[in-house]
């Protein structure tokens, strides 16, 4: 069994009993995935939260940590889809608004406004523009 502390930039690990000829405790650097995130990706990441604060149920629709998302918020007046596919590549994620109506429409609910380009600009704009006032 393995323990994890740390304090300031290190982590400290501790070899319980059972590993024989392991030091007590040993410096390691800080996590490689925390300090290698590009300034874009923790942008992404941050809209991403965003989106799911405002309401945005996600679910990876194809298999994998990097597959694609889906993300669905319904509104009393709005349904707002998300599709965010490749993160970097332009026009690889969508986003489009939906009026809802008490009638039914044929060929589905009335486009309001629709996004397309990469992941950050997709995001923006479905935080920022399309923001739930409730």
């Amino acid at each position: 069994m393995v323990l994890l502390a740390g304090t300031g930039d290190h982590l400290r690990v501790r070899a319980m009993p059972r590993l024989p000829d392991a030091p007590l405790l040993r410096p390691l650097r800080r996590a490689a995935a925390v300090s290698a995130d590009s300034p874009e990706l923790a942008a992404a990441k941050q809209l991403l939260d965003a989106a799911k604060d405002q309401g945005f149920r996600f679910q990876r629709i194809a298999p994998g940590p990097d597959g694609p998302l889906r993300g669905i918020r319904q509104t009393p007046e709005f349904l707002d889809e998300l599709y965010l596919a490749g993160f970097w590549t332009p026009d690889s994620c969508t986003a489009i608004r939906r009026r809802r109506c008490a009638l039914i429409v044929p060929g589905g609910l009335p486009v309001t406004a629709r996004v397309v380009g990469d992941a950050l600009s997709v995001l923006h704009t479905v935080v920022t523009d399309w923001a739930c006032s409730s």
